[in-house]
Order: structure tokens, then C-alpha cells, then sequence
């Protein structure tokens, strides 16, 4: 398999066109699992995404792992997990304030103040104006579970969740 792709591959300058540079990007693929979600997303040599996954896990995700695997290995892809610990054999493990502060940069390269609403979590990531991390801040356990709240109650209501932030015409 390939060599392993690290956030810290990806670009911290940004060139006077604005943007990321094209050349600092290796292909690969990302791992994210979340408390509700598992998400999967290749790259090519640009950054740009080739392929995506997204599927609610019900707690197997095996499944879901397997495809991600699967493809990784039939394009000779490396293969990373977003974790805050270890990750399983052949998966390499990446920080996950470092591969939020990468990706959301990636897509808006003067982000300072980075926010994830995750199923079980809310981190916010500070950065300064060279993209370098200066401060993470999660929320409480006892505050743990605001998004798979929110998807919850979606859910109950008929609402799609990924409607659900747009404004009512009734």
C-alpha cells in the first residue's frame, strides 16, 4: 500500500492567487466515525474530494469499514482514521483537531474560529492566521450528545436533517 497521507502533508501557506497549493496534496483516504456517523472521503493529488460515503452506523460499523477498506485497497490508496486513540490494523491514526483544522482550511483558508457539532461532542478550534492550532475546546460529558439530540428530534418530526436549518415556508 501507499505511503500514509498526514494532515501535516497538507499546505499552511497560502499562495498569492489565494487557495491551496495543488501540488502539497497526496491521494488518499479518510476514515471519520462519529457517534451517529461514519464518513469516508477520497482525495486526489489536488485535494479535491473523488469520492464520499456517509452513512448512519446504528452502532455496526464494520460494515461501512469494510467498504472504505475495500476501495482504499483496490486503488492502492493509504488509508487513515480520524481518532483519538489507536486505529485498527492497516489504518493509520490522525489527530482529530489536526484534520478538522486541515479540511475546514481547505475549504475556507482564512478560517480562524472552527466549529464541529458532532453526535456526542461541540469542539471549537482556534487558529492563528498561518493555519497552526492555538487552542481546542470541547464541551463537558455532561453537555455530550447535542447533535444526536438534534438528529433525534429531526427524526421524530419528519424533519430531514439536512433541511432542517433552512427556513420554514408554512
Amino acid at each position: 500500500m501507499a505511503d500514509a497521507v498526514t494532515p501535516m502533508d497538507a499546505p499552511t501557506e497560502r499562495p498569492s492567487g489565494g487557495g491551496r497549493t495543488p501540488a502539497a496534496w497526496r491521494p488518499g483516504m479518510g476514515i471519520e466515525i462519529g457517534s451517529l456517523y461514519l464518513k469516508c472521503v477520497e482525495i486526489d493529488e489536488r485535494g479535491a474530494t473523488v469520492w464520499h460515503l456517509v452513512e448512519r452506523h446504528r452502532g455496526n460499523i464494520e460494515p461501512l469499514l469494510a467498504q472504505c477498506r475495500d476501495r482504499a485497497r483496490s486503488r492502492d490508496l493509504p488509508l487513515a482514521l480520524v481518532s483519538h486513540g489507536t486505529a485498527p490494523a492497516g489504518i493509520v491514526a490522525l489527530d482529530a483537531a489536526l484534520c478538522l483544522t486541515v479540511g475546514a482550511r481547505a475549504s475556507c483558508p482564512d478560517a480562524r474560529n472552527i466549529l464541529e457539532v458532532g453526535g456526542s461532542t461541540l469542539t471549537l478550534v482556534r487558529v492563528d492566521e498561518l493555519g497552526r492550532i492555538v487552542s481546542v475546546h470541547c464541551n463537558s460529558l455532561c453537555a455530550a450528545g447535542s447533535g444526536s439530540f438534534l438528529d433525534e428530534q429531526a427524526s421524530r418530526l419528519n424533519i430531514d436533517r439536512d433541511r432542517a436549518g433552512q427556513p420554514s415556508t408554512r
